[in-house]
């Protein structure tokens, strides 16, 4: 079969390639290296040290997106808020305490079911407070997704959204992940570029390409 065929042909070069010269003779793993090294040309390794302009630059804009960030969240609470309290003023002037406490109870579970919406149908990692995926980030682990600008967009709603509905928990933790998600971002606009290795190779030779590696 064809797996077959592929794997005996793997074994071949495998095994051409391990060989070992015998009376001074090149073997198939000699030309084979005289050709990748004829063919590639690899450029000196990049200091990690960014310049100055980008570092200030990172740090700068990263406090500048959370103090953003934080303004808006403030302003929409203190609108919801503001909003909220006036329909309940209203609803007890119309019929009573019992109708404004319904009517506080209706606007808690609106704002509550819309953050728990929002976080469960699209935006999963947005559950909790954030700081796990952080910590887990930071020591090299798998944080698929949550630095994407959906995470962000939706940490920010939802934060509005269970503050001004009574939940007994505060803008701190998200914070600080919402900090890490500006930063984050940030660093991959102004300090990538700075991060490349470029290897050239002869796109003439057979069976080779340009490529780029992106260290």
């Amino acid at each position: 079969s064809s797996r077959s065929q592929a794997a005996g042909r793997i074994f071949i070069v495998a095994r051409e390639l391990t060989m070992v010269p015998i009376d001074g003779r090149a073997t198939k793993a000699d030309e084979i290296h005289r050709h990748i090294k004829s063919s590639i040309s690899v450029a000196p390794p990049q200091s990690r040290r960014l310049p100055w302009v980008v570092l200030w630059g990172i740090v700068v804009l990263t406090a500048i997106g959370v103090a953003l960030a934080n303004y808006c969240i403030l302003w929409a609470s203190y609108f919801i808020n503001h909003a909220r309290h006036k329909a309940l003023q209203l609803a007890i002037d119309a019929a009573g305490p019992v109708a404004g406490m319904a009517e506080s109870v209706l606007v808690f579970a609106c704002l509550g079911g819309a953050a728990a919406c929002l976080v469960a149908f699209v935006a999963p990692v947005c559950a909790g407070g954030g700081l796990p995926e952080l910590k887990s980030f930071l020591n090299g682990g798998s944080t698929e997704g949550a630095f994407s600008p959906r995470a962000f967009v939706v940490r920010i709603v939802s934060v509005v959204l269970a503050t001004t509905a009574g939940f007994p928990i505060g803008r701190e933790g998200p914070t600080i992940t919402m900090a890490g998600n500006i930063g984050y971002g940030v660093v991959h606009l102004l300090a990538v570029p700075h991060m490349r290795r470029w290897i050239n190779m002869d796109a003439s030779a057979e069976g080779f390409l340009p490529a780029m590696i992106v260290d």
